[in-house]
């Protein structure tokens, strides 16, 4: 009466070898699709971090060495640094657990890094160009004083 329930034991019983495979059947499932496009994800989500990051990476230097140029101040620029960190840690996670945990279509990563990208692009821009004003503005208030 057991192995009428146990297809391992019905199989071994038969002299059968214990299948492996989940589904058998020659469609596959709505599961099994996803799990064939999941690794299509995770390249995508490779692919859109490391982008990200090396954006990031280019985009922090710039930044420091605007700010070292700007202004002699090591405090701003640990200041700046910290900043822009902070901010690309939450842009990256931001887009991971968009990526994995709603594990969406490859489009949608593809939009996702480009607004991404954009949004950074863009930061650091705002960053550069407030540092390079605000030391200007510190040197000409400097000169003023001596004067």
């Amino acid at each position: 009466m057991v192995e009428d329930y146990n297809p391992y034991l019905n199989s071994l019983s038969q002299g059968g070898k214990r299948s492996t495979c989940r589904n058998q059947d020659s469609n596959p499932g709505p599961l099994d699709a996803k799990a064939e496009r999941l690794p299509l994800d995770q390249d995508a989500t490779r692919i859109v971090v490391v982008v990200i990051g090396v954006i990031i990476i280019v985009a922090l230097l710039v930044v420091a060495v605007v700010v070292a140029e700007a202004t002699s101040k090591v405090v701003v620029v640990v200041v700046v640094v910290v900043v822009v960190v902070v901010v690309v840690v939450v842009v990256v996670v931001v887009v991971v657990v968009l990526v994995v945990v709603v594990v969406v279509v490859e489009v949608v990563v593809l939009v996702i890094a480009v607004v991404v990208v954009v949004v950074v692009v863009v930061v650091v821009v705002v960053v550069v160009v407030v540092v390079v004003v605000a030391a200007a503005a510190v040197t000409a208030a400097e000169r003023l004083v001596l004067c």
